[in-house]
């Protein structure tokens, strides 16, 4: 976690918001992949429901195309050999976020609350040694303009961990949660919009229209697996 947010983040200073736009929607079909690669008997089930294996590859598919257009991500071969170390950590993370809820799902509140302590204590942890040797000033970490708004962020980060998670018990395959969460640029871009603010953009009503059904197409084929 610690790893991927700062190479995407760096990579979003260096490089600029549009190649790193494209990581997200990349990864989704990465962890799709390397998902049934680990778990091959999930395939025999693909291929015994050839339609729906279609419509899932389909709104994948979909999805990925959408949020690359909205974003108007943009492919630079220097910048996505930079950012890959980002994404194979945003698989990593995905797919051992979903094998825990299959190593813990006779107790899931105990899987759910252990994994989200230990990824935050070990990722916070490496943050909190490489701002140190950075030559830092901790004392910036406990000022009262940070802490002013720091409880938000750790409440949401809990919220969201805890969440996606559960989301992530409940759906056959890592990808399909991917899918919904990296979603995220484009509901703030049409907050923007709807707002009008400065960085106000145009973002064409088909796109937005194949993300939606891409997105429910995938939440009502997901299904439960259990």
């Amino acid at each position: 976690m610690s790893v991927g947010e700062n190479r995407i983040l760096n990579g979003a200073k260096t490089f600029g918001a549009q190649v790193t736009s494209l990581i997200h929607p990349l990864s989704i079909a990465f962890i799709f992949v390397f998902w049934l690669f680990l778990h091959p008997h999930e395939l025999q089930e693909f291929f015994a429901a050839p339609t729906k294996m279609s419509l899932i590859f389909a709104c994948l598919l979909g999805t990925t195309l959408s949020l690359i257009l909205i974003c108007q991500a943009k492919a630079n071969r220097k910048a996505l050999s930079f950012l890959a170390i980002g994404m194979f950590c945003e698989i990593f993370i995905d797919v051992t976020n979903k094998e825990t809820t299959h190593l813990g799902a006779e107790n899931l509140i105990s899987a759910i609350y252990y994994y989200t302590l230990i990824t935050s204590l070990v990722a916070g942890s490496i943050n909190l040694v490489a701002y140190i040797k950075e030559g830092r000033n901790t004392k910036d970490l406990i000022s009262v303009k940070d802490m002013h708004y720091a409880w938000f962020f750790m409440s949401f980060a809990i919220l969201h961990s805890c969440l996606k998670t559960y989301t992530m018990y409940l759906t056959p395959n890592p990808a399909y949660v991917a899918a919904i969460v990296h979603a995220y640029p484009v509901w703030i871009m049409l907050f923007n919009n709807f707002n009008h603010q400065k960085e106000y953009t145009k973002i064409k009503p088909q796109y937005i229209l194949l993300l939606l059904i891409s997105i429910i197409g995938l939440i009502f084929l997901g299904g439960h697996h259990h």
